[in-house]
């Protein structure tokens, strides 16, 4: 709870779900133990004072615009640049057409890709290897058929194993809270991109929690087959999404590697661009690499460093000192090498 306050402040989205979260966790509260609300309202008082202004700082330092209610207003929007798909942030200007509804389903039952050229559904229980490479590219932006190739399939089964329970028994009230946030989170317009709602990914578990709990009574004959698949779809899922991007990020190492090898055969210091993410100096610094930052890319010949937009100055005879040639192949195909 103290963690939802202060990402509230930090992350625009943080400010939606934290406040849904809190007041969903606030109404469960109460109904089991209205006696002692009174000191979980003093302290998430009190926790609201502390992490909301460390909040607020994150937001300075990140660079996030200010939190005025003209952009709170628009935040949630589609078209708010930046932050939804406006001004052709993720080329989709079909999204901008389509209302709630329409993108959930488009979004959530479609192929996995980072850029969509057009409004596309899949079969819900079919992949192939183009969707499996996303994340082997270990891409950030994948949309939310980025919850992975079974996803689909997973949240199906999971609707159709709720509505036979519904149809059959009710379940006790309290199952029934943890649909309510996230039901309300995913209804938010920048669900489109699993990076910006990735708790949409809970939305089938919270979707068997009402399940599981009426479950008293023996399950009727052939019910109790689809939350099992269900579960097993998304353990399936998931497995596929963990095997792909490691295998991504043991290629990713294996190319940074050589690539920081090969720059210990150059003349030190070495000059170094580095427009984002300075932590980056971490590598050089564990090589024992010496290296200067320059102000604007260095001229060409340089080198991109794997996954980063860190750019490193190459002598003119760089090639002469590869030991494989092999290697500038390699570099060539990633498009990291700038002559």
């Amino acid at each position: 709870m103290v963690s939802f306050l202060g990402l509230s402040a930090s992350k625009t989205s943080g400010l939606f779900y934290g406040i849904i979260i809190d007041v969903v966790f606030l109404g469960f509260y109460a109904v089991l133990h209205l006696k002692n609300l009174r000191p979980m309202l003093i302290f998430l008082g009190i926790s609201a004072l502390v992490t909301w202004p460390v909040g607020l700082l994150f937001r300075k330092v990140g660079g996030f615009p200010p939190l005025t209610l003209h952009y709170l207003s628009t935040a949630t929007s589609p078209a708010t640049a930046g932050y939804g798909v406006g001004e052709n942030s993720f080329g989709q200007d079909a999204m901008l057409k389509l209302d709630r509804a329409q993108i959930f389903v488009m979004s959530y039952f479609a192929p996995t890709e980072i850029v969509a050229d057009r409004v596309k559904t899949k079969f819900p229980f079919w992949f192939n290897r183009r969707e499996l490479s996303v994340f082997e590219d270990l891409t950030p932006d994948a949309r939310a058929g980025g919850f992975g190739p079974l996803y689909g399939g997973c949240l199906l089964l999971a609707l159709v194993s709720l509505g036979m329970m519904l149809l059959g028994r009710a379940p006790p009230p309290a199952a029934l809270f943890p649909v309510i946030p996230v039901l309300l989170s995913v209804g938010l317009t920048q669900t489109w991109w699993a990076r910006w709602a990735p708790q949409g990914w809970l939305l089938p578990l919270c979707l068997l929690v009402p399940v599981v709990a009426a479950w008293k009574d023996p399950v009727p004959h052939g019910r109790g087959i689809f939350p099992f698949l269900s579960l097993f779809t998304g353990l399936l899922n998931s497995v596929l999404i963990l095997l792909f991007y490691s295998v991504g990020c043991v290629k990713a190492q294996r190319v940074l590697n050589s690539q920081l090898a090969f720059l210990k055969t150059l003349p030190q210091p070495l000059s170094v661009h580095m427009p984002v993410f300075l932590s980056n100096r971490i590598w050089f610094m564990r090589q024992g690499l010496e290296f200067e930052m320059a102000p604007a890319p260095p001229p060409s010949p340089r080198m991109v460093l794997q996954r980063t937009q860190t750019r490193v100055a190459l002598t003119k005879d760089w090639e002469k000192r590869l030991d494989r040639p092999s290697l500038k192949r390699e570099w060539e195909k990633r498009m990291l090498l700038e002559e």
